[in-house]
C-alpha cells in the first residue's frame, strides 16, 4: 500500500500539515505530530495524505554484487532508524513483524465482536507488551497502525487514531490530541483546556465517562469511531502524579467498556510494569482478558529487519544491493536471542550504511564498532 505526501505551504514547529490528494487504491490516513510526540491519524474513504507503504514480501532479483572501493555517486539515505522507533510514516522500511502485526489485527477484530449469549460485554483494550526494546512501539505504530488502513476491520472501518504519548500530563496529551481532531488546528490551546476540563469532569454517578463525552461531539462521530492508542503506557505510572495517572486509567476503561463501541483502547506497556497495573484491578483484568506479548524476533524475521531496507532503497536508487549477505547473516547471529538488542542492531546498520556511502565495506565498519 503506497500513499502520496502533499505538503501545505504552511509548517508548524518544523511538522508539515497534511493536504488532500488522490490515491484510489488506499483509505485515508491524516497524520499530525505534535511537539511533545502525540500522533493524530484520522480515516475516510479512498484518500490518503501520508506516505505509508506496507511490504509484505520482498526478494532480490539481481545477484550478490561485490563490495567496491567507490561507492555510487547516488548511494541513497540510510534505511534504517538507529536508535529510534519506527513510527507511522515509516511503515515502508518496517520489515520482519508480519506476523505479529497480523495477530494483533486479528485480536482487535475480535473485540469488535458483539457478545455471546450471556456473555458480559466486552472491554475493547488491547494490551501489546514485551521487555523494554522489543519493538512494541514500532509493531504498534509502524505496523499495526498501517495495517487497519489496508485492512479495515468491520466495526472499525474509516477509524480516527488518536496517538497519545502520556508524559508527564496523560489528560493534557489526551486532550490535546481530540482538541487538534476537532479543530484542525495544530495548536489548539483554547479546545484543550476545554477538553482537559471536560476529561476531568465526572458525571453525577462519579464516573470518569469524559472520553466519551468528548468523541460523542467530535466532527463526524456517527460515522468515525475512536482508537486510542496510548504508547509507552508505562510514563502513566513513572511520570504522572498518582491522582492523575488513576483519572485517566478510569477513563480509558471506561471509554473501552461503552456499549456504543465507538471507542478502542490499544496500549503499549514494558512487561515489567504489570505489577504496577496491579495496583487497578480493573486494568488488570482487562490487559488479562486480551493482551499480546512481541515475541523475539527468529532468525529469518531479523535477516528480512536487515536485508530487505537495503535492497529496497537500493532499488529505488537504481544501484546494487550493497549489503552482502555474510553481513547479513553476521548480525542475524549477533542479535538472535539478546534481549533489548534490536535498537542496537538498527544503530550498526545505520552505521554501517554510513560507511558503504563513503566507500567503506560493512565489515570493517563492524570492525570498528566491536
Amino acid at each position: 500500500m503506497v500513499g502520496q505526501r502533499m505538503v501545505e505551504p504552511a509548517e508548524l514547529n518544523g511538522v508539515a500539515a497534511p493536504d488532500e490528494v488522490n490515491a484510489s487504491d488506499l483509505r485515508q490516513l491524516t497524520v499530525r505530530r505534535d511537539v511533545v510526540g502525540s500522533t493524530l491519524i484520522a480515516g475516510d474513504n479512498n484518500v490518503v495524505t501520508q506516505r505509508v507503504t506496507i511490504i509484505h514480501q520482498y526478494s532480490r532479483t539481481e545477484p550478490e554484487p561485490e563490495e567496491t572501493a567507490r561507492p555510487p555517486t547516488n548511494f541513497p539515505p540510510s534505511p534504517y532508524k538507529g536508535l529510534e522507533a519506527f513510527y507511522e510514516e515509516d511503515a515502508d522500511r518496517f520489515f520482519g513483524r508480519g506476523t505479529v502485526v497480523d495477530t494483533l489485527w486479528r485480536r482487535l477484530r475480535d473485540l469488535q465482536m458483539p457478545p455471546l449469549p450471556g456473555e458480559d460485554a466486552r472491554t475493547r483494550l488491547l494490551a501489546i507488551l514485551g521487555p523494554s526494546g522489543s519493538g512494541k512501539s514500532s509493531v504498534a505504530r509502524a505496523g499495526l497502525v498501517p495495517e487497519l488502513a489496508r485492512r479495515p476491520i468491520p466495526g472499525l472501518a474509516n477509524p480516527r487514531v488518536a496517538i497519545v504519548v502520556p508524559h508527564t500530563e496523560p489528560i493534557e496529551a489526551l486532550a490535546a490530541v481530540l482538541a487538534r481532531l476537532a479543530t484542525n488546528d495544530p495548536t489548539p490551546a483554547t479546545k484543550t483546556r476545554e477538553f482537559a476540563d471536560e476529561i476531568r469532569r465526572l458525571n453525577q454517578f462519579g464516573v470518569a465517562d469524559g472520553l466519551r463525552r468528548v468523541a460523542n461531539i467530535l466532527p463526524g462521530a456517527d460515522r468515525h469511531p475512536v482508537i486510542v492508542l496510548v504508547d509507552q503506557f508505562e510514563e502513566v505510572f513513572t511520570s504522572a502524579a498518582e491522582s492523575q495517572h488513576s483519572l485517566f486509567i478510569e477513563t480509558l476503561l471506561d471509554a473501552a467498556g461503552d456499549g456504543s463501541g465507538r471507542i478502542t483502547v490499544v496500549l503499549t506497556l514494558r512487561s515489567d510494569f504489570l505489577r504496577a497495573t496491579a495496583r487497578y484491578p480493573a486494568l488488570d483484568t482487562a490487559i488479562a482478558a486480551c493482551n499480546e506479548l512481541v515475541p523475539a524476533m527468529s532468525e529469518a524475521e531479523l535477516r528480512e529487519a536487515i536485508a530487505l531496507p537495503a535492497a529496497r532503497a537500493a532499488e529505488q536508487a537504481g544501484i546494487p544491493d550493497p549489503l552482502d549477505p555474510g553481513t547479513v547473516e553476521l548480525l542475524a547471529q549477533e542479535t538472535i536471542g539478546r534481549e533489548g538488542a534490536l535498537p542496537l542492531l538498527q544503530f550498526a546498520l545505520n552505521r554501517i550504511w554510513d560507511g558503504l556511502a563513503k566507500g567503506k565495506a560493512a565489515a570493517e565498519t563492524l570492525r570498528e564498532l566491536g
